[in-house]
């Protein structure tokens, strides 16, 4: 499909970091936390799939999820390791699109947010408010997160660990000193 000019283009990966553009993958996301990946990002996390929204060949939104493992056997659920659109496209439906397509690719998932995300928070307690094509968001919070997960997860009785999965997961991004 030809990205037509400011159309947002939303493209799957699903060879890892293969088809990434690291660099900018990292802009994104240092632009949309104001926080830096940590060093080993690329290294430690291994992605299911990408989502990448892309406007005139710039990342403008991203998606990062990985199928949550515990001794290498699957746990039956994925894990949304990140969500981030840049700051000067925020509220135009990327994140819902993001969202969209990872509840038609993953039938079960967790992501977590940190309590202090207000807009992350919102959005996503928006989404748990609403049914959204069968699925609906549960949140429990933490002392250091907020986890959120869909309706499969909680019907099928992964919920508790989901969570727990979640919480045990290593930080991925730090701040940056202004």
């Amino acid at each position: 499909m030809k990205n037509v000019r400011g159309m947002i283009d939303y493209h799957i990966c699903e060879n890892g970091w293969n088809d990434i553009d690291k660099k900018g993958l990292s802009d994104l996301i240092k632009e949309s936390f104001d926080k830096k990946l940590v060093d080993d990002f690329f290294d430690i996390v291994n992605p299911k799939y990408v989502v990448i929204a892309e406007e005139d060949g710039n990342y403008a939104g991203t998606a990062i999820v990985e199928e949550a493992k515990e001794n290498g056997n699957p746990l039956g659920f994925d894990y949304v390791n990140k969500l981030a659109v840049c700051k000067k496209k925020q509220k135009n439906g990327i994140a819902n699109e993001l969202m969209n397509i990872i509840e038609r690719k993953s039938s079960a998932y967790v992501l977590r947010a940190d309590p202090k995300n207000s807009s992350a928070n919102k959005f996503y307690g928006d989404r748990g408010l609403r049914w959204n094509k069968g699925e609906f968001l549960f949140c429990e919070k933490k002392k250091e997160w907020n986890v959120y997960y869909n309706l499969t997860v909680r019907s099928s009785g992964l919920k508790e660990r989901a969570v727990q999965y979640a919480l045990e997961q290593p930080a991925t991004l730090f701040s940056i000193l202004k």
